[in-house]
């Protein structure tokens, strides 16, 4: 029988570094489960309320996140038993994509659909996905009731749908979208489908039609008019796709098929997709910007270093350490696309060495030349191609990246 107790054992289970720095918890084991004893007690009076949610907009929507450690184990428990009653396992995106590459790689004829599903937290009708976890009695009560104490503050009961930042929406959300997941799987011709949040890519080994209408989406959600894109493979010459191009992107990556001759089938090609190249030049003109105001040049080049570095980011049962960053972030890419690395490269340089604009003249009159040296030797393809990792605290973390939160 699954645990469910919001006791300090259980928060023990689910404690991380990074919460260890956050929220002061001391210097030891016995440390951590004093303060988990403190927040057990908490959670466990009646009179238990949720504070209010600390508010952050971000490119692609407004985000909360707890403000205090009771109320993050709180939904930590909270979302871990849920997880388990439901077994709801979440879709890992460095599973899914290698599978992708070697389907497209295979060649043949097949369909290629990819749609997006438009504000997808926002419009998942809560009081219909919180059904769900309530009616089914597997979950314990204690769990019902600081679900129900979650979604009653003034806070979020006033905004619409499942709020961004905390993974318990994931979850929900998941759990509101099994059913449409398994129709999906079972359509006509279809032999792979997956859905990453809000992204959904499928292959067909026959035409599909008009996809958009076989596919009956849950109450409230609704597909996005310009971010779906059909592609038919045929056994020889250039592939159809409906927006004239010759790729498809999911998930940072640019699935390219070139063609060289009409009658001979088309390569493969991965890269980095366009969109997150540009989103890594962001972080590089936010960390110089951010230099210019602070003067911080340790803190730059921990910025700028952490780009073109693999770190840990703790461990799996199964596979052992797991790491992140500039390699592991972009195992998929192909030789020939390294150039896209390169050109992230190039930009640093030439921003560094820039005389001209604002932030080239600001950086002239505050970089000494041993300082931009140091710099010039950061490089994102040699991390990338000699694995480069790098130990970082969680406070150091934490301080790197806070001037890309909202990217």
């Amino acid at each position: 029988m699954l645990n469910q107790h919001f006791s300090s054992k259980n928060f023990m289970r689910l404690l991380t570094r990074q919460d260890i720095f956050r929220y002061n918890m001391g210097a030891g084991g016995d440390d951590y489960r004093a303060k988990l004893v403190c927040v057990e007690e908490s959670i466990a009076k009646p009179a238990y309320t949720f504070s209010d949610f600390r508010r952050k907009k971000m490119a692609h929507g407004e985000v909360v996140s707890p403000q205090n450690i009771t109320d993050e184990f709180a939904l930590r428990k909270l979302n871990d038993n849920i997880k388990r009653v439901f077994n709801i396992k979440t879709t890992d995106r460095n599973s899914i994509l290698p599978q992708i590459k070697v389907l497209l790689a295979e060649g043949g004829e097949f369909w290629l659909q990819k749609l997006d599903i438009t504000r997808f937290f926002e419009s998942i009708p809560r009081a219909s996905a919180l059904e769900l976890a309530y009616k089914d009695h597997r979950l314990s009560f204690e769990s019902k009731k600081i679900l129900e104490k979650l979604f009653s503050t003034q806070e979020l009961s006033k905004h619409p749908g499942l709020p961004r930042g905390i993974s318990l929406s994931s979850t929900l959300s998941e759990l509101y979208m099994r059913e449409f997941d398994r129709s999906c799987r079972i359509l006509t011709g279809c032999y792979f489908y997956t859905r990453y949040v809000d992204d959904i890519f499928m292959l067909f080994c026959e035409d599909p039609g008009s996809i958009e209408k076989q596919l009956h989406l849950p109450e409230g959600l609704s597909f996005h008019p310009d971010k779906s894109l059909s592609l038919y493979h045929a056994h020889k010459g250039p592939v159809r796709t409906s927006d004239g191009g010759s790729s498809v992107t999911y998930l940072g990556y640019e699935f390219n098929f070139l063609c060289v001759n009409k009658d001979k089938p088309t390569k493969l090609q991965v890269g980095i997709a366009t969109k997150k190249i540009k989103k890594i030049k962001t972080r590089i003109m936010l960390a110089l910007f951010e230099y210019c105001n602070t003067k911080d040049f340790l803190l730059l080049k921990s910025r700028l270093t952490f780009l073109a570095s693999n770190y840990n980011i703790g461990k799996d049962s199964s596979r052992g350490k797991l790491y992140a960053g500039v390699h592991f972030n972009h195992l998929l890419i192909d030789k020939e696309r390294h150039c896209d690395l390169n050109g992230i490269d190039n930009f640093l340089q030439k921003a560094l060495c820039s005389k001209r604009g604002s932030l080239g003249r600001r950086l002239v009159s505050l970089l000494s030349a041993n300082q931009r040296r140091e710099l010039l030797k950061i490089s994102l393809m040699q991390g990338f191609q000699q694995k480069i990792v790098r130990p970082f605290k969680p406070e150091h973390l934490l301080e790197i990246k806070r001037v890309w939160a909202h990217v």
